[in-house]
């Protein structure tokens, strides 16, 4: 698990363990989140890799350019090319 998730998890276990409910919670884990990680540039991990490599070649089999699938998923050109070349060595 990413460092990033590691510490969203804390923070919402800290807000939990202080006893908040409803909106408090919301709050109260928004707030902690935005002061440990607040200004950064954050990456949040895709879950689902082969989901996102499955929509890349739907895309590219559309007739979507390389180029503009990594803009649309915001990932790299060689993260498309990886994904289009696996399914062709798979198949």
């Amino acid at each position: 698990m990413s460092a990033l998730l590691e510490d969203v998890r804390f923070e919402i276990r800290v807000a939990v363990d202080a006893g908040l409910q409803g909106q408090a919670l919301e709050d109260a884990i928004i707030d902690r989140l935005c002061r440990r990680i607040g200004g950064q540039t954050v990456h949040w991990p895709m879950a689902d890799r082969l989901k996102r490599a499955h929509e890349i070649r739907e895309s590219f089999a559309g007739g979507m350019s390389p180029r503009t699938i990594a803009k649309q998923y915001g990932v790299s050109h060689r993260t498309v090319e990886n994904a289009i070349t696996a399914r062709a060595e798979e198949g």
